[in-house]
């Protein structure tokens, strides 16, 4: 459902939307079937919920108290952060042990990658048309399957950070680390080809909190030489992919982030 929803550009039009928000649904009656067919149903506590529903509590009071100046809007909007809610409770229900933490963090990893590269061919052969066919009715920057390059870097924001945190925990065998090195690496530098400055800034903090995070856990001097090494590589690879086109775009579309692609 994941995957789905972001090569379907992002979620963003009304028929990925529904399918989104029905297979949130199903899935949910699915996990409730196992449940109840298992006899024990045991709910989890995590703090993620905290932010998730109190943004999700407003939009509702917004709706029932009449509140909100575009009523219409904020009822699409319940529905679709009913289907978040619904994803980020079964992705805490099912992924318990480590082992099964760690098969979907590089599920995510690895869909950040394929998207990323996707995202990084059709920057250097965009004809003007999301997949090279998908005619675009707004233009807000279209990178990858994305119609909007902040929607992309909305993404990469959410997938990197697992790939750096089982870089930086010590915990992944000295096997994987380079092609978990390689599926980091080429989306942040995809981040920076989308010149998406509210994606740029949001990644960076990201990864000062995930060093705060992280940094009770690690040794000082091998944390330093991980972070010295991801940005060398992440360097050339983005002096390789041409940090000039980079700049250009960064030129292209500066002040031109309106309330739809900054959406």
């Amino acid at each position: 459902m994941i995957a789905f929803t972001v090569l379907a550009f992002g979620g963003a039009e009304p028929w990925g939307e529904a399918i989104l928000e029905i297979g949130a649904a199903v899935l949910l009656v699915l996990w409730g079937g196992i449940a109840v067919r298992r006899g024990h149903l045991e709910i989890h506590w995590n703090w993620l919920y905290i932010p998730v529903l109190g943004l999700a509590g407003f939009a509702l009071a917004q709706a029932m108290l009449g509140f909100s100046v575009y009523p219409y809007a904020t009822k699409m909007e319940l529905l679709r952060w009913g289907a978040y809610i619904i994803l980020c409770f079964l992705a805490v229900e099912s992924f318990r042990t480590e082992q099964e933490l760690k098969s979907f963090a590089w599920f995510l990893v690895s869909l950040g990658f394929i998207v990323s590269l996707f995202g990084i061919v059709q920057y250097f052969t965009f004809n003007g048309k999301l997949y090279w066919f998908v005619v675009l009715h707004q233009n807000g920057g279209a990178f990858g399957p994305f119609v909007y390059h902040n929607h992309f870097a909305g993404f990469v924001e959410l997938v990197a950070p697992f790939g750096l945190a089982l870089i930086f925990s010590g915990r992944v065998p000295k096997d994987q680390l380079p092609a978990l090195s390689l599926f980091t690496i080429v989306p942040i530098a995809a981040l920076v080809l989308s010149a998406s400055r509210g994606g740029i800034t949001s990644f960076l903090l990201e990864v000062a909190l995930l060093a705060l995070l992280l940094g009770a856990r690690t040794e000082r001097g091998m944390r330093l030489l991980k972070a010295a090494c991801l940005l060398v590589v992440t360097g050339g690879l983005l002096g390789w992919l041409g940090i000039s086109a980079t700049v250009q775009r960064f030129e292209q579309l500066f002040g031109s982030d309106g309330p739809a692609n900054g959406r």
